[in-house]
């Protein structure tokens, strides 16, 4: 006996044992010749197809549409659509309605959503793509006899292709995030796919080397090409072929003509490269090692400058006092020009400021004792340490014997910057008047010969000492580095 509850039964086998004669159709006896074939293509059919048969669309369909009705097969076969679908009559009834009764013509849908009530989960949200469309039936006041239902299921489909979408926009959004961290960081960065094409560059990137091209799926050694061959190169061959990641220090010739520091790392899609600009950093370096190196040199002249100064101060001292206010007198000299050197970025110094070191405390607000005159000019440490000495020795010597040891004596120093040759000297002349009587030296003191060993010596200075009765006059042709 066939168990009509019975979910496994297949449809041809419902149709001969539905009790037709006790539904709206009747017995199969007088069925019209319409709903005999349309039954007869709804059952052999291979798609999801479903007949709604007269007023009240008695369902007839086939194996393939029972996956669609879940638990409600096989007892919704030979009862009542609305029946069947009470949960979604009220959307789809109209249409059905219209159909039948001749006021429209085959509808389809495409991905049409329904809620829909068909086992124990209770009502679940659907996609359906399916057409309606009318079956003729001369039989019948209207022509149509009844709704042919055919169409799939695309709920899965529908639910993949929205978690494609999501996942879509998941990835877009994460790529978003990325994107905008990357142009948030201080670093330039690019991203080069496995052919070395470019496949990302942040706004620093485009404005560092890009100089108004369109790198994007540009390849990176043919935008490139001074990189080929280079630490570049190499570094960022092995992180594409070891996928390992890679730290160095390189400088890539003009038109970038620029230092970089560069970090690059594997990426799923070829390598990410992360640099900076340090030309900054390496000008710094490499001021820090001139400056060493500087040092250096100004150490070994400041210790002979020492040792001359001791072995001439010795030489002329007549007392360990003299000796010792002497000696003490030149090396503070000595300390205040290093450290107006120290203070200076370019290790040089003022000439102005190195003899109003001297003789700022002969100045006086009545009576202009000292004049200084002469255009701005920077000595650098080579040179202005032995003319720093020297000044002091003039002031040392002027203080004892010259115009400074006369309350009314004057001293005026001039200079200019002359041209010699590709190169430039300084011309400076050192001019005391009213002061003592001025006679020349029967011998050489300590400071004539300080100032002859270290200005001829270390400056490469021409100096001419006269000693004119009305006061000293003190030439001095030093030259200077472009």
């Amino acid at each position: 006996m066939l168990d009509l509850s019975s979910r496994h039964i297949d449809t041809a086998k419902l149709l001969e044992a539905v009790n037709w004669s006790e539904t709206a159709v009747g017995s199969r006896e007088g069925w019209s010749p319409s709903l005999q074939l349309a039954t007869s293509i709804v059952l052999s059919s291979g798609l999801p197809m479903a007949l709604r048969w007269g007023p009240d669309f008695i369902m007839i369909y086939n194996d393939t549409y029972r996956p669609v009705l879940g638990d409600k097969h096989p007892w919704a076969f030979g009862r009542s659509a609305c029946e069947v679908w009470p949960e979604v009559w009220p959307e789809i009834g109209p249409a059905h309605e219209a159909i039948l009764a001749g006021h429209s013509g085959p509808l389809f849908f495409e991905n049409r959503s329904l809620l829909i009530s068909r086992g124990a989960a209770g009502s679940e949200t659907a996609q359906f793509t399916l057409s309606y469309s009318p079956i003729p039936d001369a039989t019948v006041p209207t022509g149509v006899g009844g709704v042919l239902v055919s169409g799939v299921e695309t709920t899965e489909r529908f639910q993949a292709e929205a978690r494609l979408e999501a996942a879509e926009a998941k990835a877009r959004a994460t790529a978003n995030r990325l994107a905008a961290v990357l142009e948030s960081t201080g670093d330039c960065v690019f991203v080069l796919d496995t052919a070395w094409r470019f496949s990302f560059l942040n706004t620093q990137a485009r404005e560092e080397i890009a100089y108004g091209r369109d790198l994007l799926g540009g390849n990176l050694w043919d935008e490139f090409p001074h990189a080929v061959g280079t630490v570049f190169w190499d570094n960022y061959q092995r992180v594409m072929t070891e996928r390992v990641p890679a730290t160095f220090e390189a400088y890539y010739p003009p038109p970038l003509a620029t230092w970089y520091e560069v970090n690059a790392y594997p990426s799923e899609e070829g390598i990410v490269v992360f640099f900076r600009n340090i030309n900054e950093r390496h000008a710094a370096q490499e001021r820090q090692s001139l400056l060493i190196r500087e040092l250096h040199h100004r150490v070994r002249n400041t210790l002979a400058t020492v040792q001359a100064i001791f072995s001439l101060t010795v030489r002329s001292a007549t007392s360990f006092s003299q000796f010792s206010d002497a000696f003490t007198a030149r090396i503070s000299s000595l300390a205040k020009t290093h450290l107006i050197l120290t203070e200076d970025e370019q290790q040089a110094a003022s000439l102005h400021d190195l003899l109003r070191l001297e003789l700022a405390s002969f100045e006086n607000p009545r009576s202009r004792r000292v004049r200084l005159e002469g255009p701005k000019v920077r000595l650098p440490s080579e040179v202005a340490v032995p003319f720093a000495m020297a000044v002091h020795e003039l002031t040392a010597n002027a203080a004892k014997y010259g115009a400074l040891s006369q309350p009314k004596g004057h001293i005026d120093v001039t200079w200019d910057v002359r041209a010699d040759g590709e190169a430039q000297s300084l011309h400076l002349e050192w001019i005391e008047r009213d002061g003592p009587v001025v006679h020349a030296p029967t011998h050489h003191g300590f400071g004539e010969r300080l100032l002859k060993r270290m200005l001829t010596a270390q400056a490469r200075a021409q100096v001419q000492t006269e000693y004119r009765p009305e006061g000293l006059r003190f030439i001095v042709d030093l030259p200077l580095s472009r």
